[in-house]
């Protein structure tokens, strides 16, 4: 017996700004970016990431987690924040309004919800916007958009995000499910 693979072309959001990009995930169920910034003293990162509507079956959405631990899709898709190894302190002083510039010029701009807040150490800081306009283009490839994220406290050190943005990618991976 023998299991025959296909393979399949993926379509993600591609970020970059501060810190490290790279690809989480494999060919199950997809592989997706991740913008990757260390917090300078502390055992914590932040992860930054969006999708689009197809990978998660929801509106369009960008997470920022705050974690020592590796997030992995699952826990964005359920907003099932990871364990931490210890505590760490986030906070947003100005508020958690972003603004989100498409390639067009046009601007949008709400806040970050708290989907899990840390509390007591045993789950990650892990806040999502539900993007308000839709980012998908005809031909099933992804808008090109940057996000002005406010300052944002971990630890007591002062992490300014800045501007991250999103283009869109893709990958061709094997499937064998």
């Amino acid at each position: 017996m023998f299991a025959l693979a296909g393979c399949d072309s993926i379509s993600y959001l591609d970020p970059s700004g501060p810190g490290k990009t790279h690809t989480i995930g494999g060919p199950c169920p997809i592989p997706y970016r991740v913008l990757d910034i260390p917090v300078p003293n502390s055992s914590a990162r932040i992860y930054v990431n969006a999708f689009d509507v197809g990978p998660l079956r929801e509106p369009p959405a960008l997470f920022v987690v705050v974690s020592d631990s590796r997030v992995f899709i699952s826990h964005l898709v359920y907003t099932d924040a990871p364990q931490q190894k210890h505590t760490h302190e986030v906070s947003f002083p100005d508020g958690k309004r972003i603004q989100l510039t498409g390639r067009d010029g046009q601007s949008v701009s709400g806040e970050l919800v708290t989907v899990s807040d840390g509390a007591g150490g045993t789950k990650a800081a892990m806040f999502k916007f539900a993007l308000p306009v839709k980012f998908a283009l005809p031909d099933g490839q992804w808008e090109s958009f940057t996000v002005s994220f406010p300052t944002i406290y971990v630890d007591g050190q002062r992490m300014a995000i800045g501007s991250v943005s999103f283009k869109p990618g893709r990958v061709t991976v094997y499937i064998n499910c």
